[in-house]
């Protein structure tokens, strides 16, 4: 719900502020926006790869602003909904920190995967201008994210036709991690924006386990598509008036 509240309060100040930024600088003004981000995340072998869903879709709230001509603050907050997972396991397949499954044996697994991600980071940033595209403001973002997962898993195994063994397990896992984000944002209006991302988690150093299981994500990179909102700043001139 304070999410929800969040976005509306942004959204409001967007549409009754679009006549009196009409003027508004595209590069030198705070800005707020929304991505979409298709994840390539995958895991070690033994410890989540064929159980987990591999490429899953999140969804970024982000704020920035500028502290020098080339030099800013972003923030946001990123999150991964459940995603879920239906599968079979063969012979040689495994579930998290478990051994391989034995040959003639054939196991059903149900998972799921979710997170939450906000970070804040310092970008450095370049704006040019092109005939064909118009302007372009380029960002290379080094920053921390304080990363949550939560993975919970089911596995069924038929030893016969009456007979089912099935195996439970909840694990999560949190710890302050690296991100980089590098955009291009290309002004289609004084305010609004596209903006393209390729991102990177440094999930790899996160621990995932409980007393029985474990598990073990590689980096994760991430390739986001979003709008973009730029307030307009305020600029005073001082211009000398002579008098005869």
């Amino acid at each position: 719900m304070h999410k929800f509240k969040l976005s509306m309060i942004f959204c409001t100040l967007a549409v009754t502020s679009s006549t009196a930024f009409a003027k508004s600088n595209f590069f030198d003004a705070p800005y707020f926006g929304v991505e979409a981000i298709q994840t390539n995340q995958n895991y070690k072998a033994g410890y989540g790869k064929d159980v987990f869903k591999k490429n899953t879709m999140n969804y970024n709230i982000f704020a920035g602003f500028k502290l020098v001509k080339f030099l800013g603050i972003e923030a946001g907050y990123e999150i991964q909904p459940n995603a879920t997972k239906l599968t079979q396991l063969v012979a040689g397949q495994s579930f998290p920190g478990s051994l391989p499954i034995e040959a003639g044996d054939t196991f059903l697994s149900n998972s799921s995967i979710s997170g939450t991600h906000p970070y804040v980071g310092i970008f450095a940033e370049i704006d040019e201008k092109y005939e064909s595209w118009g302007n372009v403001k380029y960002q290379v973002m080094l920053g921390a994210s304080f990363s949550n997962i939560k993975t919970s898993f089911m596995s069924l195994l038929e030893e016969t036709p009456t007979q089912t063994t099935t195996t439970y397990g909840n694990i999560s896992g949190s710890k302050v991690i690296p991100v980089i984000k590098i955009s291009a944002t290309n002004a289609i209006t004084n305010n609004f924006g596209i903006r393209v991302s390729i991102d990177y988690h440094n999930f790899a150093s996160i621990k995932i386990q409980n007393v029985d299981n474990i598990v073990k994500l590689k980096d994760t990179f991430g390739i986001g598509l979003g709008l973009t909102y730029s307030f307009f700043v305020h600029k005073t001139t001082d211009i000398p008036v002579y008098y005869k």
